[in-house]
């Protein structure tokens, strides 16, 4: 029977945990959802302002004790890790200053990562603001692959009832609203047509489900009149020249 237990942890120390190689990613257990450079910055955001972020679930692999499979969360830890270690700035155009964070400093100097060049950098209180930040943390213990893979199914499915309560809305009533914004977007009308028929609603573990498997791209895309194209996972605006030709290319 699995073991669950809940703690804080300072960013600080889980960016140890994540130095040590302590952290692994099992994609089984990752959503194929990249955030975009904008949604990392508003997490940033809101670790300086102290607001609360959703509970990081981690499992203790029993192969190698003291270390953990990240199973809901790597989005917010990619975030946290990249943003210290350089690879963005904030929405007002700062740096994480690593002259602050001994530990981060050392891995740079060593050639571990290389970060961004700027002169326009946190102060020295917001560093240890995000430092101390005290993240919440839930690990199991003791489980099998089995408990992992259910519980990750229940992490999957009961954001769509929050997002349906939120609105005030059933969850039939919230499928019919994710039916009507495609109906009524910009998309180009095959790809409406293509994603309207893929939407599936079903319930399980007595939750509301909606899936939506988008097909094979076989066409440029079109919203607001910017050209977006698939990349992966993702999908992304053409926002540079190459990009665009490149789709042209393609479907041309």
């Amino acid at each position: 029977m699995a073991e669950l237990s809940s703690q804080p942890l300072a960013i600080q120390s889980v960016y140890g945990m994540y130095a040590e190689d302590k952290l692994f990613v099992n994609r089984r257990y990752q959503r194929k959802l990249v955030w975009t450079l904008e949604e990392k910055q508003r997490l940033i955001e809101s670790i300086l302002k102290s607001f609360p972020i959703p509970a990081i679930l981690i499992a203790e692999r029993e192969s190698a004790k003291g270390t953990y499979e990240i199973i809901d969360g790597l989005q917010r830890l990619h975030a946290i890790v990249s943003f210290i270690e350089g690879s963005f700035k904030t929405l007002d155009g700062r740096l994480f200053d690593l002259n602050h964070f001994a530990n981060a400093k050392r891995r740079a100097d060593e050639g571990i990562f290389t970060p961004l060049v700027g002169d326009t950098k946190l102060t020295q209180k917001e560093v240890s603001v995000i430092l101390d930040y005290s993240m919440a943390w839930t690990v199991m213990r003791g489980a099998t692959e089995t408990d992992i893979d259910d519980v990750f199914g229940r992490i999957n499915m009961v954001g769509v009832v929050r997002e349906a309560k939120a609105l005030g809305v059933t969850i039939e009533q919230y499928f019919a609203l994710i039916k009507k914004e495609v109906g009524n977007s910009g998309l180009s009308e095959d790809l409406k047509k293509s994603i309207l028929s893929s939407i599936d609603y079903n319930s399980y573990y007595g939750l509301g489900v909606i899936a939506i498997s988008v097909p094979a791209q076989k066409d440029v895309s079109y919203f607001d009149g910017d050209v977006y194209w698939r990349s992966g996972d993702s999908t992304q605006k053409a926002s540079k020249a190459a990009d665009i030709a490149g789709i042209a290319k393609r479907f041309g």
